[in-house]
């Protein structure tokens, strides 16, 4: 998880922070939120999503292989 200055974790980020640290495109981002994939807060017209959301989506996609 990323952490603000001062070393405090962050709990929500942004569209283009949740691409950064998904390491996805901004228009991937909007389109698992569209599809219901992936959960966000809207404020105004900003959606935020939770850094526990994230870890969620990442758990829950993650591809194990079998040797």
């Amino acid at each position: 998880m990323k952490r603000e200055s001062g070393g405090v974790p962050k709990h929500a980020y942004s569209v283009k922070e949740a691409a950064e640290q998904m390491s996805i495109s901004r228009a991937t981002i909007y389109e698992l939120m569209r599809r219901g994939k992936l959960a966000y807060v809207m404020i105004g017209r900003h959606r935020i999503i939770r850094a526990a959301e994230i870890e969620r989506f990442l758990t829950e996609n993650e591809v194990r292989t079998v040797r």
